[in-house]
């Protein structure tokens, strides 16, 4: 009986090992510039480190851009052109840390051995000739990274904040939305008021300025128990406090070319104005 025992144990354990041989090692990680990251996470990141005064894009691999004459480029070549998107999350490899990004939304371009972010936020503006709201993302925040001496060092974030211009006709769509919502018995869709309000307000309209201002207090009982729609409204509410001190520090008010978005664009181009 013992016998029988033995033979089965080693036989159990010769399998074992067996299948064990078959499975196949882990792949290293790809070590970039003392990154050790997976091959999953060279896709997802985008890993830098200093040498010297430059910022250096470790990244592995090649990018190529459908539609353009540019060709198959490395990555510091893709920051350096005109696109941007799909470059991941920044991973700093001398703290092996990633960059908390102040905003998920962000433009990123390598210029004079540093990585400039322009942190982008959601806009509502308005177009006069269709009588249509637009929803955008345009650079709000700037942030630069660069190199002194083998370390990498972040900048402040600062305003970097032209305004979508606007006219009458948008401060009175601000107004008839808000005035709409009002008479709501349910204001669900006070979060895109709240929008329309602020570039109104950022373009001088005093009553736009003073109903954003003051929207908590006008529909309290509903912020009062929905505070993922609070939430949304101190967003807005903080990039209208920052833009307002940079122009009280002699910041100037400055336009945001809406002509690069196809849909202004398609209008100007037909000698029509959308204000």
């Amino acid at each position: 009986m013992m016998r029988k025992i033995v033979v089965g144990l080693t036989a159990f354990f010769v399998l074992s090992c067996q299948n064990k041989g078959n499975e196949l090692p882990p792949k290293p990680p790809k070590n970039a510039c003392g990154c050790t990251l997976t091959d999953e996470e060279m896709i997802t990141k985008l890993p830098i480190t200093a040498k010297g005064d430059s910022i250096v894009i470790c990244k592995v691999g090649t990018v190529s851009v459908p539609g353009s004459d540019l060709g198959t480029m490395n990555w510091l070549q893709y920051l350096q052109s005109e696109y941007n998107g799909g470059e991941g999350d920044i991973y700093d490899c001398v703290t092996n840390q990633p960059l908390k990004s102040l905003y998920p939304s962000r433009v990123l371009k390598y210029t004079d051995k540093k990585l400039v972010l322009d942190y982008r936020f959601p806009m509502d503006v308005y177009d006069a000739l269709n009588k249509a709201w637009v929803d955008l993302e345009i650079p709000v925040y700037r942030q630069t990274i660069y190199a002194k001496k083998n370390r990498i060092y972040y900048s402040k974030v600062a305003v970097n904040f032209a305004i979508p211009q606007q006219k009458q006709a948008a401060f009175a769509a601000a107004d008839e939305a808000y005035q709409k919502e009002s008479q709501q018995p349910y204001h669900y869709m006070i979060s895109g008021v709240v929008k329309k309000l602020f570039t109104a307000a950022l373009n001088g309209d005093e009553v736009s300025k003073k109903r954003f201002e003051n929207i908590t207090k006008d529909f309290e009982a509903y912020y009062k128990d929905h505070a993922d729609s609070y939430k949304i409204y101190q967003q807005y509410r903080k990039l209208y406090d920052d833009y307002n001190q940079y122009l009280a520090k002699g910041g100037k008010v400055n336009y945001y070319d809406l002509s690069i978005f196809p849909y202004f664009k398609n209008i100007t181009d037909t000698g029509k104005s959308y204000l």
